[in-house]
């Protein structure tokens, strides 16, 4: 009976370990765990390039749309804050690529918008304006 008990006790300890080692375990490798997460769609290992594109229209814009020019699809909006006020400037991101022409949509808050077709974004120097008005 004694022995029994001490099988019994080390099954019990064996069980223990083990649930504790699966509550508390990580099977990914010290390499994998400092490995950047990759969200859907995004280009991997391609370096990003930015422009400044500054809003000359006279109207603040609450949201900013960008596409490749010539294709249908609009993105969402790009704006990290709530307006894009006249007669200021924010930086886009992108990957550089054979062709970096792009087209931008400004919504404004009455709902109207203005488009903005065949940006070359890798031959800008200083600001894309988006408007007509004074620079």
């Amino acid at each position: 009976m004694n022995n029994l008990k001490k099988i019994f006790a080390l099954l019990l300890a064996l069980l223990c370990v083990f649930s504790f080692a699966a509550c508390t375990g990580n099977d990914v490798s010290d390499d994998e765990s400092n490995s950047l997460a990759i969200e859907d769609g995004e280009d991997v290992g391609l370096e990003k390039k930015k422009v400044v594109v500054a809003n000359v229209t006279g109207k603040d814009a609450v949201s900013m749309l960008v596409r490749p020019s010539g294709t249908e699809e609009w993105s969402d909006n790009v704006l990290s804050q709530d307006f894009f006020h006249t007669n200021k400037a924010l930086e886009l991101s992108y990957v550089e690529k054979e062709e970096n022409i792009y087209d931008i949509r400004l919504v404004f808050e009455d709902g109207s918008y203005e488009d903005f077709t065949n940006l070359d974004y890798s031959k800008a120097t200083g600001y894309i304006y988006l408007g007509n008005a004074e620079k």
